[in-house]
């Protein structure tokens, strides 16, 4: 009867969010960031893409857990998420839910205990784990315990109950699976599903020994409807049995030989996903000289942005510029949803507020002469704007040195330009502007444009393109 209520409870959540997703552009624009790969052609020059840093806006009041997500309600937000409390050194930690109330991302009120996982008999150490939304007041936590011996795999299981802390219980009678301890779950409301961002592993020769010398970490999806039946559903080990190939994300040519996938968060922004990954290369031990650190417990190399259209299909176009090396670890490894106040994107970290403009978070450049073409965008009626920064502006160079342009013109489905929208009727030099409202002559966009299918053609140089509203 357990197993069939909650079955009828997921059902429920996929209709809701079928139903959030339809409402959720109700009107507003459309947004189009050009620091997404799939949302353009390159028909002249070497662009490249980068990511703006976070920046720190001030200190968090009144809450200290992990936020794994958010409930906007008409008095703010609600917050949910876990924690792992250790009450002493060296004991084992216990694994818990809270819940907590936000109106502006900074300072959080209400803080309670939803759920703490009873003990066990024999006792369990809990590690890693994820809070996921069931519906607009379940939640589920999916968790492991450090398994014996631990190369085999860590057991999983699936507790879940109400946001008000009632009707908390195990759904799974033995493990889930058993697999790597490091995991992001969140809901898709795409796929109507629970997608797991899971750290997997692959044999792999390894030019310096750490505490799994034959073997590499790198990333695995899984999916599941209910959270307890998932695909692929195998379990794995760091000595076997493993994910066939096929089934793993793994570094490529363009990584380091030796970078290993650590930990990887994702977050939905509507218009694109994007995802922060730990990477990791292993120390020589004569640098290490202690197992502590022979342990991986140091030597992360970078954390890095990844983009997606649907959460499950993953480039990586900002390798060299994710503009995250200057961040604590922290944000990286518990990048969770965040907190949106109008255009800004508020992150709650280990006791710091990170924000970021969602309109300028990426973006695609080039130092000299370029041209690229967008997707096909339909037409909401508004006047199209661009978010952008001119370098040499930013730089503060004046005279010959402040060099830049940009030109715009509308193309139509056959891919000519509409009469009217050509590129000298829409010239931008170098200015502080960061947002230009598009005008060819006096007209903004052509008779008739509502619902209309258009393409956008900028001619550029020495400028940050982050995106389009239209």
């Amino acid at each position: 009867m357990k197993k069939i209520l909650w079955i009828v409870m997921c059902a429920l959540l996929v209709e809701l969010a079928q139903a959030a997703e339809k409402t959720e552009n109700n009107g507003k624009g459309n947004l189009l960031t050009f620091g997404f790969p799939k949302n353009l052609e390159v028909d002249f020059g070497k662009i490249s893409y980068g990511a703006e840093p976070p920046q720190c806006a001030g200190d968090v009041t009144g809450m200290n857990f992990h936020i794994t997500g958010i409930i906007p309600d008409d008095d703010g937000f609600v917050v949910y998420g876990r924690d792992l409390v250790y009450q002493k050194r060296r004991s084992l930690p216990k694994a818990q839910v809270w819940r907590a109330r936000t109106k502006d991302g900074f300072v959080f009120e209400n803080a309670k205990k939803l759920f703490e996982i009873p003990k066990y008999d024999p006792p369990v150490h809990w590690n890693g784990g994820d809070v996921a939304p069931l519906g607009k007041d379940q939640l589920i936590l999916f968790i492991c315990h450090l398994g014996k011996p631990p190369t085999k795999g860590h057991p999983y299981h699936a507790f879940a109950g109400g946001l008000d802390g009632e009707g908390w219980q195990r759904l799974n009678p033995q493990p889930v699976y058993r697999g790597q301890d490091s995991i992001s779950v969140g809901w898709n409301r795409q796929l109507g599903k629970f997608v797991n961002y899971q750290i997997s592993y692959q044999p792999f020769t390894k030019q310096f020994r750490d505490n799994i010398p034959k073997i590499r970490r790198v990333l695995h999806i899984r999916t599941s409807a209910d959270g307890l039946n998932w695909t692929p559903g195998e379990s794995f080990g760091a000595n076997g049995p493993y994910l066939p190939n096929e089934q793993l994300i793994v570094p490529d040519e363009k990584d380091a030989p030796d970078t290993e996938f650590y930990h990887f968060s994702e977050i939905d922004l509507g218009e694109f996903w994007a995802g922060t990954m730990v990477k990791y290369v292993p120390l020589p031990t004569e640098i290490t000289r202690n197992r502590s650190m022979i342990a991986h417990r140091e030597p992360y190399t970078s954390y890095e942005w990844w983009i997606s259209p649907d959460g499950l299909n993953w480039e990586r176009p900002f390798r060299e510029n994710s503009a995250l090396d200057e961040m604590p670890g922290s944000f990286a490894f518990d990048l969770g949803p965040p907190i949106v106040i109008g255009d800004e994107l508020r992150w709650a970290v280990e006791g710091n507020v990170y924000v970021l403009n969602r309109r300028r978070m990426f973006y695609t450049y080039c130092r000299s002469n370029a041209e690229i073409t967008t997707k096909e965008l339909v037409l909401s009626g508004q006047p199209i704007s661009l978010e952008v920064g001119f370098a040499t502006v930013k730089r503060h160079q004046k005279g010959l040195m402040r060099q830049g342009y940009l030109m715009a013109e509308l193309l139509d489905e056959d891919g000519n330009v509409i009469p009217g929208f050509e590129r000298h009727k829409c010239i931008f030099k170098p200015s502080e502007q960061t947002r230009l409202t598009l005008k060819w002559g006096n007209q903004s966009l052509p008779e008739g444009s509502i619902g209309r299918s258009v393409r956008l053609r900028l001619h550029f140089r020495g400028v940050r393109l982050y995106s389009a509203s239209y």
